[in-house]
């Protein structure tokens, strides 16, 4: 794969919930796969997950919610598949199926999405069993970009390279 047309996005910086955690809705305009990793580092015992799906909508009603959101079949834990071990990766296949949602303790659920024919706008939802804190993060990355992003020569990053500053202006010859 090309990774100039992948996109990654911090979707959940990571933090301490409690309860409900608050991801950034993704606006998947553009690509057509997606993947959500959903990172649980140390909680309160085995807690296990209340909520962990996704959800679709083509209106987004704010930076952290959907307008009449409906559950994506396949990315259901726990209902329309359930989820076992350390790590797993959703939609699970009936010959690989997982078995109980996680526990809230260094588990890495990634989900892979299909994006055509789904809709634009896509929320994971994410609660934690317990009224104590668990640490998260949520990390999306969109590919299979319908336009692959245009950098000049000089800001093409190589072997890890971050650009970390905007390239030098350029100005008119003889200005």
């Amino acid at each position: 794969m090309n990774q100039a047309e992948a996109n990654y996005q911090l979707t959940l910086t990571p933090a301490s919930v409690t309860g409900a955690a608050a991801p950034s809705v993704i606006d998947t305009v553009g690509y057509d796969f997606l993947e959500i990793i959903v990172a649980l580092g140390a909680g309160p015992g085995s807690t296990a997950m209340t909520v962990l799906k996704l959800q679709e909508s083509d209106v987004k009603g704010s930076s952290t919610t959907l307008t009449s959101g409906a559950d994506i079949p396949g990315c259901i834990a726990g209902t329309s598949l359930t989820l076992a071990g350390p790590s797993a990766v959703y939609p699970q296949t009936p010959t690989n199926p997982a078995t109980t949602l996680p526990a809230a303790n260094n588990v890495v659920v990634l989900f892979k999405v299909n994006l055509i024919g789904r809709k634009r706008y896509i929320l994971p939802l994410i609660t934690t069993g317990s009224s104590q804190a668990t640490l998260m993060a949520v990390i999306t990355r969109l590919s299979r970009a319908e336009v692959a992003p245009h950098l000049p020569a000089q800001e093409v990053p190589t072997n890890g390279q971050v650009l970390s500053s905007p390239p030098p202006a350029y100005t008119a010859a003889g200005a």
